[in-house]
């Protein structure tokens, strides 16, 4: 499920936590970084059972409109076709969303915010142009879900409750969004679709907490590597966040033999971009554009494969 990025990001928050409280024991440090990819799951989980919780309210809906004294043409047509279709039925009938029932997930989101969000998406021209639609199609059902969605992520009430649950949000929303999208799209064609984005072993594991270790390990020593690149700064006025992505990035240059120097540059240089300050970049891509040379000069990268060099 996650990216290299989101796991760079991800390794990147634990050293920072790790940095500010040295106290913490590997183990404490290792299990961090854990929790926060398993997070990132539950986040897509919570996000996709709050599709179908809003949108499990139609039924409701259709409740109280027949109990209406004077009911209007519309209450006596309205059937809940939101919930009531292939998309919402596969999605609930795949093992690992069933067995999210009765989890922390509902701690979140209860069936009162659940109520409101749907009133205000009924108001939507979407919503209203679905509803007149006789006998929709699979893709009509999949292009309204979406439209909820999107209605979903873009409300204050909403964003609120998911930061509120999951302050991961803010680095995996891109992320999250996009899973949603597909999973509404396949899911009614493949039932797998939410186990593959399970985070990968090699990516979180392997490469991950390869990267999270090395870089403790190694954190003086790559300090004392950086101290000539760094002679026109001072150390203790570099932001941590900088110093902490410019030895994972040296991490990446000698320890990691399959990736790319140039894939490693520039995949730092985004993070700076979000999560540093504004000099940052230009400050990252000339440390590492110098240190690189040398590295490359000395013959201490190692890379495997045509073109990892470049």
């Amino acid at each position: 499920m996650l990216s290299r990025r989101s796991v760079r990001v991800k390794v990147m928050q634990t050293i920072y936590n790790w940095y500010q409280d040295p106290q913490l024991s590997r183990p404490e440090v290792v299990n961090r970084y854990k929790e926060s990819v398993k997070q990132s799951y539950d986040l897509l989980l919570f996000n996709l059972r709050n599709v179908v919780l809003i949108a499990r309210m139609s039924v409701e809906d259709k409740e109280k409109r027949n109990q209406k004294y004077l009911p209007t043409e519309d209450d006596r047509q309205f059937e809940p076709i939101l919930y009531r279709n292939v998309v919402i039925s596969s999605i609930e009938e795949n093992k690992i969303f069933k067995n999210t029932k009765g989890k922390h997930y509902n701690d979140y989101l209860d069936v009162a915010q659940a109520r409101k969000l749907y009133r205000n998406f009924c108001n939507t021209e979407s919503y209203a142009n679905y509803l007149k639609i006789n006998e929709p199609s699979e893709e009509q059902h999949i292009e309204i879900l979406l439209e909820l969605w999107k209605y979903l992520i873009q409300d204050q009430l909403y964003l609120e409750l998911v930061y509120d649950g999951f302050p991961i949000w803010i680095d995996d929303d891109t992320l999250v969004k996009g899973f949603i999208k597909r999973i509404v799209k396949g899911i009614s064609t493949n039932q797998m679709i939410i186990e593959e984005f399970k985070p990968d072993e090699d990516t979180i594991k392997i490469y991950g907490e390869t990267l999270l270790n090395d870089v403790i390990d190694h954190f003086a020593e790559y300090e004392k590597r950086l101290v000539p690149y760094l002679k026109n700064w001072d150390v203790d006025r570099i932001a941590i966040i900088d110093q902490i992505l410019i030895k994972m990035a040296l991490s990446e240059f000698i320890a990691f033999a399959s990736i790319p120097t140039k894939v490693t540059l520039n995949e730092y240089v985004e993070i700076a971009k979000m999560y540093s300050t504004d000099k940052s970049k230009d400050f990252i891509n000339g440390i590492l554009d110098a240190v690189l040379k040398d590295l490359l000069d000395g013959e201490e990268i190692k890379k495997q494969g045509r073109g990892l060099l470049q």
